[in-house]
């Protein structure tokens, strides 16, 4: 269920260096049913993340199968905090920007089909692998296959319905180990004319914030534009615009197509040359950015440590992924954590992997003491604390669970 890789998965240079190791750790989005680990125990593959020396793609190099991962998901996009509203605006930038009426336009990994269901008087095609997740986007009214994403399916999809006017992979793309088919699947598919947007974690926002709770098995790629330029080369694409979003913490938007088919904005050249100027071309970057990983993870368990001995009631708030590898890393058990508060109904009833934190409902949780929230769900900050204005009154505190290890 694992491969190791001794190439770099965009340009295949075998000179790779691993240069932070989070140790052995589960799918972060395999939560479990209570005590199910004593009949069935967990299976733990390597978390280690490598610089490539070549290209400078930041990424992992040990590959859990795409089957493990996706076939059944627990993640769905309409249910996590401000997420849908996040889709609507997307859905109508698309539609102003790029398209017509009667346009095709697909979506490679588009979950429940929250984005593909806003953009109306369009030809709307979703490429999800979840079988659980499928039926909910068809649900939706948005035509759905229940496949992974290759370049034989993008030939497919084009024979069958022609070439797209967009074709997107929001939080999707990176998370797809054959970097090199899914692109020539892009060449495919994009029109002549037409656009690729692929939305992703951009990775100033791990320097930025220490937010090392985004590397798990599912984020294969960690992206900064400087790589991205240089591998869409090799398809004879362009990249000629980008955007950066405050979503999931801060992601990157970037706009491509067919070489010389649009006009390339200076700023895509002024983000690779700041790039540059931050030293992300260099492996001491990266190896200081580890051991900054392993201060905050110290910091953090000192801090949960000290209230716990001062008599506190600590709970989690949000059964998010990306707080699995921080969870796990610092090892905080159930014996720290009381619980975890989640609104997804299908989390509710569950633990989370490794930790074995129960997650229960909001409902259930405001019957609980707690006196401090760990922010699984960071990215969801101010939304979280506005729900949460009853909470905060009583005195109740959140601490970020990254970075200095803030209480608000």
């Amino acid at each position: 269920m694992i491969t190791h890789h001794d190439s770099c998965r965009m340009c295949g240079s075998g000179h790779c260096t691993m240069f932070l190791d989070l140790h052995d750790q589960p799918q972060a989005n395999l939560n479990l049913k209570p005590d199910s680990w004593l009949q069935h125990p967990e299976i733990y593959y390597p978390l280690q993340v490598y610089f490539c020396h070549d290209c400078n793609l930041v990424q992992l190099l040990d590959d859990v199968s795409k089957e493990e991962l996706f076939s059944e998901y627990q993640f769905v996009s309409s249910g996590v905090g401000n997420t849908p509203v996040h889709f609507q605006e997307y859905a109508k930038f698309v539609t102003e920007k790029f398209l017509k009426p009667g346009d095709f336009i697909t979506e490679v990994g588009g979950n429940d089909g929250v984005l593909l269901g806003e953009i109306k008087g369009m030809k709307t095609l979703n490429i999800e692998p979840a079988q659980n997740i499928a039926p909910m986007s068809r649900a939706r009214g948005v035509e759905t296959i229940n496949d992974f994403f290759t370049c034989t399916l993008a030939k497919d999809v084009a024979k069958k319905h022609g070439k797209a006017k967009v074709v997107m992979g929001n939080n999707s793309i990176p998370h797809i180990g054959a970097q090199a088919d899914v692109m020539k699947g892009f060449k495919e598919l994009i029109a002549d004319d037409g656009v690729g947007i692929i939305q992703a974690h951009y990775l100033g926002y791990i320097f930025d914030t220490l937010g090392y709770g985004d590397v798990y098995h599912e984020h294969m790629s960690y992206y900064a534009i400087r790589p991205l330029i240089q591998f869409y080369k090799q398809f004879d694409l362009e990249i000629f615009d980008y955007e950066m979003l405050p979503f999931q913490g801060v992601s990157i938007r970037i706009f491509f197509g067919h070489k010389g088919r649009h006009p390339v904005s200076p700023k895509v050249a002024e983000l690779a040359n700041e790039e540059l100027a931050k030293g992300w071309d260099k492996l001491e970057t990266y190896q200081k950015l580890a051991k900054d990983v392993e201060k905050s993870k110290n910091k953090l368990v000192g801090t949960l440590t000290e209230l716990k001995k001062q008599g506190k009631h600590i709970a989690a708030y949000g059964a998010a992924a990306k707080g699995v590898p921080i969870l796990n890393y610092a090892g905080i058990t159930n014996e720290i954590i009381d619980f975890c508060v989640d609104g997804l109904p299908q989390k509710q009833g569950l633990c989370m992997p490794m930790s074995h934190i129960p997650i229960i409902s909001p409902e259930e949780a405001r019957t609980r003491p707690v006196d401090y929230y760990l922010l699984l769900a960071w990215s969801f900050r101010d939304h979280i604390a506005g729900k949460e204005k009853e909470f905060i009154s009583r005195g109740g505190k959140f601490i970020m669970p990254i970075g200095e290890i803030e209480i608000f």
